[in-house]
């Protein structure tokens, strides 16, 4: 199998093909490789995600505030084209991601004794076509004190 760099590319086109219920990518790609002018058609499906499981809890019992980690989560890519690179994010500043680029992440964040903080997150996953698609995840970190 030979590569096409991306300084030989010369053009990449992509458009949608309804196929029955379902809705395939076309990507065309033309570029050279040595000295010939090739051409690549890709076909795949509309990229979607899961994100499992949908809730992820973290649980601590300090009597000082202190750092909660969740449970892991994992987002699942389906359809679209390999490979995927990953964004995880979440909606309160007081929680952050473990691997914010990784297909699986867990949550952390600081949590003042006999409390929780509750937050929603999301992760946003891209194909090597540019195809996008997203779900949220809804987070809790729990500190029951000592």
């Amino acid at each position: 199998m030979k590569t096409l760099y991306a300084g030989a590319v010369r053009t990449i086109r992509s458009g949608k093909l309804r196929v029955g219920s379902s809705t395939r990518t076309i990507t065309r790609i033309v570029g050279k490789l040595n000295g010939v002018v090739v051409q690549l058609v890709r076909f795949s499906t509309t990229l979607s995600v899961t994100a499992s499981p949908p809730t992820a809890t973290g649980y601590g019992s300090s009597g000082i505030t202190t750092t909660v980690t969740s449970d892991l989560v994992t987002a699942t890519p389906t359809g679209g084209v390999p490979p995927f690179s990953y964004i995880w994010t979440a909606g309160d500043p007081a929680v952050t991601a473990t691997n914010p680029n990784g297909a699986s992440t867990a949550f952390s964040g600081l949590v003042e004794p006999t409390s929780q903080v509750v937050a929603t997150a999301f992760v946003t996953v891209t194909d090597s076509i540019g195809g996008t698609s997203g779900t949220q995840i809804d987070i809790t970190l729990i500190n029951g004190g000592a």
